[in-house]
């Protein structure tokens, strides 16, 4: 068997099982019914037109002619079916059409009763090659033929202009149009064109256009979500590349192995055993390194907003000016999504609407919504995103007039602790592409901890406006002083620190209150090596360990602080109290920011500790028990 016969055989295997995929997935529908019946003609077209150029004798070719003669018919009609389900809302008005053009296939089997209709002869040459001579029934089925399909392809093209079909429809329908062109007339020019002109020659040729259909349809499924299916493939598509090519590879050695006359059975042990530690050692980065170059290749915007989600953690804790953080998540999801514009809407609680707050690109006409309108109580309600495809395939007119009165493709809600503080519009896409299924997964994603983030902010404006406008009371000042200490960058200035000198300067201010609370200070400072570090962030670590460790002892307690060589280079502080403890659920959240039990407090402590902690290369850890005490160790 040949390398072309092997291609055009699974060219029509892979095209029949694309087609039961894609019925499986919705046994219901029209679209995935006639798509169905496509794939599978043109699949067995493209088997029996393998089978013709292997056959060996006249009755073999005779009879796979036969099929490739009827299978014409056949696949206008599935066409046209396929057409006219992808066109139209409903496709009852054309079911006389599509069971006319079906019946086609029955009709003209008849014309096999007639003598040399179709195929007159099949004359064989010396060299091997065979030449069928076609009979008239072969050309009246071609133009059965192309009109069957001009009058589908008609019917596509002016469903791309259909005003009651949606934007996804539409450019799924864009995307079908072009593909299966293209197709056809590939196809079409081998399997059919140059039959009619008696040359067999390039008959190979026409399977080849079955790979237009897989590729196209493939692409449209995960980019368009075809016929409402997704498929999640990034990661089976990165261990089945992986698995291929060190299959390939090991195959490759053990091949050339078996035809060395030096190595024998024992060199393919050798090998089999290097070969199975070598994998064991590069697979993990070699995985890590493939899955991040195949995200930005074939899933840009999975990758790109993947990115953005990363972004949007660390601007969450860093960015605590409101305006800054609107800002840049407006910018960031109009990058990460190709959208025309992004607004976001915050709820001003004393008129009841939602006001522009932040856009990118900016533009001088603001938005203002009440909150009795039709689109925020859908969000209120649902919580989740609205996609104006969505609602117009529903056909909530009230939905799809709010959306394109706001010129918004998508409404995306902020809800915090069950209120909606704010909805973020995002336009339509600058490709006119619909937003995918990823797309609206990490968009889900994202949306919870954006809304933390911004109400966060909001908190924090009003603490600092009450600090400007009210006398600046202790409870305010320290929650300002934290909240700056927290924004503040590293200089990156440091020095040679003799981190003993700091622990007892902070003690030594701490004194006097330890006192009053009957708290025992305990200290075992050994002789520690100095460290490279900022002197003023170590003075900052030192106290609000000692502050926390204070806060847990209101019936007093013992504060244990002892500082060790860990090695050569490494000094570890430990510092320990008698104090409540802290429960276990708890404890994974401590170094989060604005965590916090104790009223008075921002809930920055120990996040200026991790943050420190982390811009000096050391390491920080906590273990508590409840009602025991805690202990929190530093390394350095």
């Amino acid at each position: 068997m040949t390398l072309n016969l092997i291609v055009i055989y699974t060219a029509g295997v892979f095209d029949i099982l694309l087609g039961i995929f894609i019925l499986s997935k919705n046994k219901s529908s029209q679209k995935n019914l006639s798509f169905f019946l496509f794939c599978l003609i043109i699949g067995i077209w493209s088997i029996s037109v393998a089978n013709l150029i292997s056959a060996g004798t006249k009755d073999a070719i005779f009879f796979w002619l036969y099929i490739i003669t009827i299978s014409m018919p056949t696949i206008s009609s599935t066409f046209l079916h396929m057409a006219y389900a992808f066109s139209l809302k409903e496709i009852n008005s054309q079911l006389s059409k599509i069971l006319f053009a079906y019946m086609l296939t029955p009709i003209s089997i008849l014309g096999f009763l007639l003598p040399n209709f179709y195929i007159r002869d099949v004359i064989f040459f010396s060299n091997g090659n065979k030449l069928p001579v076609i009979g008239i029934g072969y050309y009246l089925l071609s133009c059965l033929y192309a009109i069957i399909l001009f009058i589908g392809f008609r019917q596509l093209f002016f469903s791309l202009k259909n005003s009651s079909l949606n934007n996804h429809e539409k450019e799924t329908n864009k995307f079908i149009f072009y593909s299966l062109l293209l197709a056809i007339i590939f196809g079409s020019i081998f399997n059919w064109f140059f039959i009619l002109l008696n040359n067999y020659r390039y008959i190979w040729l026409g399977p080849y256009s079955l790979f237009i259909v897989i590729f196209s349809t493939s692409l449209a499924i995960l980019r368009h979500r075809l016929m409402d299916i997704t498929v999640v493939i990034r990661k089976s598509l990165v261990y089945s590349i992986i698995i291929a090519a060190f299959t390939a590879f090991y195959l490759s050695i053990i091949f050339l192995i078996s035809k060395s006359s030096i190595f024998t059975a024992f060199g393919s042990s050798l090998f089999s055993v290097i070969f199975i530690f070598l994998l064991a050692f590069i697979f993990q980065p070699l995985k890590a390194k493939l899955q991040f170059y195949i995200d930005k290749t074939f899933f840009y915007e999975k990758y790109m907003l993947e990115k953005s989600l990363k972004e949007f953690a660390e601007a969450s804790i860093t960015i605590i000016d409101l305006n800054e953080l609107l800002a840049f998540t407006a910018k960031s999801l109009k990058a990460s999504l190709s959208s025309k514009q992004i607004q976001i809407l915050l709820l001003d609680k004393e008129r009841g609407k939602y006001k522009t707050q932040a856009m990118y690109p900016y533009s001088q006409i603001t938005t203002s919504i009440s909150d009795n309108f039709p689109i925020v109580k859908e969000l209120l309600n649902k919580k989740k995103i609205i996609s104006i495809d969505e609602v117009e395939q529903e056909k909530r007119n009230e939905l799809v007039s709010d959306l394109k009165n706001l010129e918004a493709h998508l409404a995306m809600p902020l809800v915090f602790k069950g209120a909606l503080i704010g909805i973020i519009l995002a336009g339509s896409k600058e490709n006119m592409w619909p937003y995918s299924f990823e797309e609206f997964s990490l968009l889900s994603t994202l949306l919870p901890q954006l809304s933390i983030a911004i109400e966060n902010a909001r908190l924090i404006r009003e603490h600092l406006d009450a600090q400007k406008q009210l006398a600046q009371t202790e409870k305010t000042k320290k929650i300002a002083e934290d909240l700056l200490r927290y924004r503040k960058e590293s200089s990156g200035k440091k020095k040679l620190v003799n981190l003993n000198n700091t622990i007892e300067k902070i003690l030594k201010l701490f004194e006097g209150t330890c006192e009053k609370k009957n708290i025992k200070i305990a200290k075992t400072l050994e002789e520690i090596p100095f460290i490279m570090a900022n002197n003023e962030e170590m003075e900052q670590l030192s106290l609000n360990l000692v502050l926390n460790a204070m806060d847990a002892m209101n019936n007093g307690g013992i504060l244990t602080i002892t500082t060790t060589t860990k090695s050569k280079f490494n000094v570890e502080v430990r510092v320990s109290d008698t104090g409540t403890g802290i429960p276990q659920e708890q404890l994974a959240k401590i170094f989060e920011p604005f965590y916090t039990t104790k009223e008075d407090r921002a809930g920055l402590g120990l996040a200026i500790v991790k943050k420190v902690v982390e811009e000096h290369e050391g390491k920080i850890n906590i273990e508590s028990v409840e009602g025991k005490g805690t202990r929190v160790l530093v390394d350095l």
